[in-house]
């Protein structure tokens, strides 16, 4: 029993006020070391809980690191693999396989230049007609068209293609678009002189009349690489 500190009423354990009086008790010893244990264990409760978050979150960052350098590790070893290849192809003249190689990588500041040498004769590469567009009629203005910029292209990007060290293979493309300018359509280089300096009405005109006089000539060719 408690005894009210107000009035001296005798009062049950567990009360906190006095029912006489009013007067709040005073929490007994073994109230007050139950309250103490209680705030204790509800600290220690917490305490471990932000241990295993901290400690979980630590997992985590660590774990996220070493993906990163393993992904990072391997994407360097494919980046010089792809190099390495391109150069080798560059070497052997073969741009289609060396584009291949640098197409979907981003050049580092030392390898600009190979890439450069890459896309300055692949480009001029693609000027060159697929077989299947030759079979289209439609197709044999724009063709001659894309073959004199092709043209154009190689003479303007002749210089720094020898600052490069790739001018012979440029120049190997140049001579094999005036072989198909001859081939299809019987232009020479004189004959692509003067269209180079015709104004551009003109020289409109002037490649609609060459492409229908090259029809029977384009497909004499189609006929020949069928059967050769």
């Amino acid at each position: 029993m408690k005894t009210c500190s107000g009035c001296g009423q005798q009062l049950p354990e567990e009360s906190v006020f006095c029912n006489k009086c009013g007067t709040q008790m005073a929490p007994t010893q073994k109230e007050q070391s139950f309250s103490s244990g209680n705030k204790r264990g509800k600290t220690s409760t917490v305490m471990k809980k932000y241990k295993f978050m901290f400690a979980a979150a630590g997992i985590i960052i660590v774990a996220a690191a070493v993906v990163g350098l393993i992904r990072y590790n391997a994407n360097q070893s494919n980046y010089r693999d792809k190099i390495e290849s391109a150069q080798y192809n560059v070497e052997q003249g073969n741009f289609d396989d060396a584009y291949t190689d640098i197409m979907d990588l981003s050049p580092k500041s030392k390898d600009k230049e190979l890439f450069e040498r890459i896309q300055l004769v692949k480009f001029a590469e693609l000027y060159s007609p697929m077989d299947y567009q030759l079979y289209e009629e439609a197709n044999y203005e724009s063709i001659l068209n894309r073959l004199l910029d092709g043209i154009a292209y190689c003479r303007n990007s002749m210089d720094r293609a020898n600052e490069l060290g790739v001018g012979e293979d440029l120049q190997t493309v140049q001579m094999q678009l005036a072989a198909e300018l001859d081939e299809y359509y019987g232009i020479n280089e004189n004959e692509i002189e003067q269209l180079a300096s015709m104004n551009e009405t003109v020289r409109a005109d002037t490649i609609t009349e060459l492409a229908q006089q090259a029809k029977p000539r384009i497909k004499d060719a189609i006929q020949e690489d069928l059967n050769p």
